[in-house]
C-alpha cells in the first residue's frame, strides 16, 4: 500500500455513538474525556466502553485515515463490525468483530488479537495510519509520522460479511485524540 496524494474527505466522529464521558470538538474530529453527560438511551451508543465510532462505515473499497495520538499514554483504535453490540463491556478480539491496536500506560503497544500480541515498536508514533482494503479483508496499522516510509505496525484480516466502522477510544482524560482526514 502506498499512501495516495490529493484532497481527502474528512471522517467525522458520530456523537450518537459516543460514550457519555466523551466530548467532541473541532467539527466532531477530536474526542477527549470530559464530565459525564446525561444522554438519551440509544442502541447505537456505547454505554460501558469508553469509545466512539465514525459517522461513515465501509462496505467496499480501499480506505486510509490517520489518528493523531500525540504524546498520550493510553489509546485504542481500529475497526468493528457494524453489528457489534454497544451495550455492556466490549469484547476486544477479532472473534467478536473487533480489530484494534493500542498503547497501554505509555509503555506497551498491543494488538488485540487472540492471544493479545505486543507490538515491537522502538519509536513512539504521534500519528497512526489505518489502511483498510475491504474486498481483500486486509487491515493494516502504520506509523504515519514519516509519510515516505510508512512502516506496518500490525496487519489483520477482518471478515467482509458486515459493514466495518472506524472505532476510537481516547483512553485517559487528558488531551484529545484527533481523527484526521481520510482517503477513500
Amino acid at each position: 500500500h502506498t499512501r495516495a496524494r490529493g484532497p481527502r474527505p474528512t471522517l467525522k466522529l458520530d456523537p450518537v455513538t459516543a460514550h457519555p464521558l466523551l466530548e467532541l470538538f473541532k467539527g466532531d474530529t477530536v474526542v477527549q474525556c470530559g464530565l459525564y453527560q446525561r444522554r438519551d438511551s440509544n442502541p447505537k451508543r456505547f454505554d460501558s466502553s469508553n469509545c466512539i465510532l465514525t459517522c461513515k462505515g465501509f462496505s467496499c473499497g480501499q480506505h486510509y485515515w490517520e489518528v493523531i495520538v500525540g504524546t498520550r499514554n493510553h489509546w485504542r483504535m481500529g475497526i468493528i463490525k457494524g453489528t457489534v453490540s454497544r451495550k455492556g463491556k466490549l469484547s476486544k478480539s477479532p472473534e467478536n468483530g473487533v480489530w484494534l491496536i493500542g498503547l497501554k500506560e505509555g509503555k506497551v503497544y498491543e494488538a488485540f488479537s487472540s492471544p493479545r500480541a505486543t507490538l515491537p515498536l522502538t519509536t513512539r508514533p504521534q500519528r497512526i495510519g489505518i489502511y483498510l482494503h475491504y474486498e481483500k479483508g486486509e487491515l493494516t496499522f502504520y506509523n504515519a509520522d514519516n509519510p515516505d516510509e510508512l512502516s506496518a505496525l500490525q496487519p489483520s484480516r477482518p471478515r467482509r460479511t458486515h459493514e466495518a466502522i472506524a472505532w476510537l477510544s481516547p483512553g485517559g482524560c487528558s488531551r484529545g485524540v484527533r481523527l484526521c482526514a481520510g482517503l477513500s
